[in-house]
């Protein structure tokens, strides 16, 4: 998950990288319903994440999410992961209102 997280330097590297981190966790949990749904869900968590790491905020706040969530899982907090985790998908959620309330998706569609 830390070596993922060190290549967050420029979009494309960072979604190859946020996949890798990811990846981790899924497989660790050993769970094949939701290796299915993220398989199912991966083209369009894909268009936000690419909007999301196109923003200086936005891929500076995913790296901070994910290296204290590297701390956390470290240190074997299942609860605070599983917290923090949370927080980290619901900030994501509110950039995709943010996208939507913006007619962005209408412009990225089109442009």
């Amino acid at each position: 998950m830390r070596e993922a997280l060190a290549r967050l330097a420029d979009t494309t590297a960072a979604l190859a990288a946020d996949d890798r981190f990811h990846a981790a966790p899924i497989a660790a949990a050993d769970n094949p319903v939701l290796s299915r749904m993220v398989d199912q869900l991966h083209p369009q968590i894909h268009r936000i994440l690419y909007r999301n790491f196109s923003t200086l905020l936005g891929g500076r706040n995913t790296v901070e999410h994910h290296d204290r969530l590297i701390d956390v899982c470290a240190g074997g907090d299942a609860r605070t992961a599983a917290e923090l985790s949370g927080r980290h998908w619901s900030e994501l959620g509110d950039h995709i209102n943010q996208l939507f309330g913006t007619n962005q998706f209408a412009e990225a569609a089109t442009g």
